[in-house]
This record gives structure tokens, sequence and C-alpha cells, in this order.
């Protein structure tokens, strides 16, 4: 038994060392359920509740939790499988259960430690201070909970073991254990079919005895369909900048041979869309761009539906626009970064094709792609939830939907530039994502956020295309929201400059410096 007990705690903190290496990503195990967190307080506060705040907040201090387990132990036996390191650790005279239950452990340790940074971001930037009846049981309860996690993550380690792209799968259970192990969404006010679902989850038991150590009771869970206060803020219409001088050198002007040009901006970007699928697997799609979207969807749904906040159709058009951001960052990175990572974006450079083409037309299928991923959610919204789009509203609908897939395309390009220069896109992706949850008027319209928060909104993509979109569904001519789908695109030409300004620069620099393959 000491010796089981000595090689369970070398192995504890072996691991917690090795998992807090890399500082990026302790601050986004931190910082993306904090982003979560500040987005249901938001829509909680909209009703000047102080009861539902409570429990909004003890739900959202201890959410991150999971997080930090399920998305990192479903690719724990991955991870060592490509450092060539999986035969040794099976192979160890150690049982594997017995290497995995420690690992685990220090993973929800890692959690433990976005739960104190949950509570401190509450106080800060909420003025909430949690009304806990018995701190000592408190923190036993938040403790169980760890444990619990920690078991789970060890099922969900060894069960995706033989799954490739793991990670996504550890990503695509987020926003299910966040709507039914009961975190910010009474598992009462789940449909009644999920209830065993949720209740075999052990985490729902341990969220439950936390919310049972305060001795509150959980707030009444309202109807489906409620009232939504509808916002006519129109802000000044914003032009795109100017671009200072041209973008390229004379001898590339462009249109010297349309018929290259052509050949560049359309072939060229699918087959730099097309070479992301030779090292990702495409299965990547069903779990990070269907399942993940419709789950964030049904969270804030239900969100919004206990804390008597907008309808199924606010939520539902707001989050279905804001996942496609996720192609439109990632992909449009990734097509750019990864010719550096794969040592040919000095060949790209070189070559005699005008560079607005050459890199606007690895642009066009993330477009396609960003308005496809909005559309799963918003036909699953028509389908499933109570949303209902009038006929004749759905050309104007798809176009403005359209608009604001170019518009996060644009941020997308100006994101992959500064990722020339930074390792760790990855992580920017998500806090740019994060940060169009919160500030766009996703989940909260965007004249009941705070002043500064609205004035950051009116720069940010999404924000007008949502609206309008929201304005569409309501019975509005496409004329009446025109100013709103101008604003969007001028933002979205915005950042495209931007980006072609950072990438032409980088170039430059790269010929006199010889730094552009340095990170």
């Amino acid at each position: 038994m000491r010796e089981v007990l000595r090689q369970q705690l070398v192995c504890y903190r072996l691991q917690l060392k090795v998992i807090s290496t890399s500082w990026f990503d302790g601050a986004l195990a931190v910082f993306f359920p904090l982003m979560f967190a500040t987005a249901t307080l938001l829509v909680y506060r909209v009703q000047d509740d102080p009861a539902a705040m409570q429990y909004a907040g003890l739900g959202a201090a201890v959410m991150g939790m999971w997080t930090c387990q399920g998305v990192v132990a479903a690719s724990l036996l991955t991870r060592e499988r490509w450092a060539g390191t999986l035969e040794l650790v099976v192979a160890a005279p150690v049982p594997l259960g017995r290497v995995l239950v420690p690992t685990t452990m220090a993973l929800s340790t890692i959690g433990l430690y976005t739960v104190v940074a949950a509570i401190l971001w509450q106080r800060w930037v909420f003025d909430l201070e949690l009304q806990i009846a018995s701190w000592p049981l408190f923190v036993l309860s938040v403790l169980a909970a760890a444990v619990t996690l920690a078991q789970f993550g060890f099922f969900l380690s060894v069960t995706a073991v033989r799954y490739r792209t793991s990670w996504a799968l550890g990503a695509a259970l987020e926003y299910p254990g966040w709507l039914l192990c009961g975190f910010v969404v009474p598992v009462a006010a789940l449909p009644d079919w999920l209830h065993p679902v949720s209740w075999s989850i052990p985490t729902t038991w341990a969220m439950a005895a936390v919310r049972g150590v305060r001795g509150r009771r959980q707030p009444v869970v309202r109807p489906a369909r409620l009232p939504r206060d509808r916002h006519g803020v129109r802000r000044a219409c914003l032009r795109p900048r100017p671009a200072a001088g041209r973008l390229r050198p004379p001898a590339r002007h462009l249109g010297a041979d349309m018929r290259q040009t052509v050949r560049v901006l359309v072939i060229g970007g699918l087959m730099s869309y097309r070479a992301m699928f030779n090292w990702l697997s495409p299965w990547i799609l069903v779990p990070s761009l269907i399942v993940s979207p419709i789950c964030q969807i049904l969270l804030f749904a239900y969100i919004g539906r206990t804390a008597g906040v907008g309808d199924d159709e606010f939520y539902v058009i707001g989050n279905a626009l804001n996942y496609a951001a996720i192609p439109c960052l990632f992909a449009m990175s990734a097509t750019i970064a990864g010719e550096r990572e794969a040592r040919t974006l000095s060949v790209v450079l070189t070559t005699p094709a005008a560079r607005v083409p050459l890199f606007l037309g690895r642009a066009l299928p993330v477009i396609v792609n960003g308005w496809g991923v909005a559309m799963v959610g918003v036909l699953f919204g028509v389908a499933v939830l109570d949303v209902r789009i009038p006929l004749a509203a759905w050309p104007s609908f798809l176009l403005v939907v359209a608009v604001a897939s170019v518009s996060c395309t644009g941020l997308g390009l100006a994101m992959g530039a500064v990722v020339l220069r930074v390792r760790e896109g990855a992580v920017l992706g998500n806090v740019l994502f994060c940060v169009l949850l919160v500030f766009s008027g996703v989940n909260v319209a965007v004249s009941d956020l705070p002043a500064w928060m609205a004035e950051v909104s009116v720069w940010l993509p999404l924000t007008h295309a949502i609206e309008a979109a929201r304005d569409l569904a309501d019975g509005a001519a496409l004329g009446e929201v025109s100013g709103l789908v101008a604003r969007e695109v001028g933002i979205g030409v915005l950042y495209a400059v931007v980006g072609l300004v950072l990438l032409r620069w980088l170039e430059q620099q790269s010929r006199r410096h010889a730094t552009l393959e340095r990170v």
C-alpha cells in the first residue's frame, strides 16, 4: 500500500508540473470559462434578480473545472502517442489505470484554480459576493466535485484513445456538460427525457451538493417562450478606413492577366483549403462545427429561459452567427500560418502572383464554411426550438449571414498575419472567439451592456449583423437594415485591409532581416 501511495503521489506531482509548463495553456484554461461565465452573468443581470445572480455565480464558478478536465483528459493518451511515449507508459510495470488516475487528479487541481479565479472575477467585475452558509462544507463539496471529475476524466481518456482527433471530442463535450450538470441551468428546466442523462453524470450530484451547502433554492423555471425587449439602438455609420498606398509592388498590378488572377483567386484558394485535411481529419468537422454550435445554442437558450430574458429566437440567431467565427478565425489563420510551419511561406511570397488574390482567394472557402456553420445552428433552432422566421425574410436573412461570415473572415485574415509572429495561434483564436461572444451582443443586447463594452462592440464583427438578422426575423425589410449590413461590410473590409498590410509589412521585414519564418 505504501508503494502504491508513493507512486500515486510522484505521478501526481510530475503530471502537475507537466501541465503547468505552458502559461499559454494555463491562461486559456482560466480565460475560456471566465468569458462564458461573464456572458452567463450578463444575461442573468438584465432582470436585476439577486437570487438568480447568486445561483448563476455559484455555477459559473465551478463550471470551469469541467473545461479543464473534459477537453484535456479526452486527448490524454493521444498526446502520449504524439510524443512517442504511449508504448513506454503501457509497457511500464505499473498498471495503466494507476498512471491515469493521478494524471486526471492533476487536471482537477488546475480546475480548482479556475474556481478561485472565477470567484475573484465575479467579485471584481460584477461586485457579486457569493453567500455561502458554511465555507468549510463548500470547500469540501468543491473538492468532492474535483475528485468526481477526475474519475470522469479517467473514463473519458480511456474511451477516446482510439479517436484520432480526441481533443475535438473533448471540446464537443464542453457545452453538453455545462448544460446537463446543472451549472447554470437547473436540471428541472431541461426536457424530461434528459433528466436520467443528467443524473447519470456524477458531476451533476457534485454540483447539487455544492448548491446544497449554500442552502438556497434554485430559481423558478419560466416558460420557454418569453416576450423579448427589442432595442432600436442605431450607431453612426462606420466607414472602412482607406488603405494608405498600394499593398503590392507595381510589377504585380492586378489586371495584367485577368485569367491568371482568377485562377490564383479560385483554384489557389480551394487547394489551400483542401491542404488542411492532409493533416487534419475531416471528421473533426462533426464535433467542432456541428455538435458544438448546437450545444452552445441550447446552453444559452436554457439560460435565457431560466433567467427570464429574451426568447429562443434571440439566442439562436446570436449564437449561430457567433459560431460562424470559429472556421473564419481558425481556418483562415491556419491556411496562412500553415505555410510557415511547412516551410513553404517564403516560396509562396516569392511567386509572381499578386498578393490580393493570393490571400483573398484563401478566404473564399472559409466564408462558405462559416456561412454553413451558422445556418446549421439557425436551422436547428427552427426545427427544435421556438424560432419562427417569416418565409419572405429568408433571402435577406441568408445574405446577412453571408455578410457576417465575410466580416469574421476579415478578422481571421488579420489574425493570420499576427500568427506569423505568435506561436500559440489556437490560444489567440479562442480569445477572439470569447471576445466576440461577450462584446458583440450575442446573448445580451448591446444597449444592456456597460457603456465601455458597447463602444467596443461597434468596432467588432458580428455586432451589426446579429442585430440585422434579429430585425429580419421579426419581420423587418432588407432596406430597413441596410445601414447595419453596410457597417458590417465596412468592419470586415477594415480588418481585411489591416491583415493585408501586416502581411506586406512582415514580407518586407523578412527581406531585410530574414525573419519571416521566425517565431
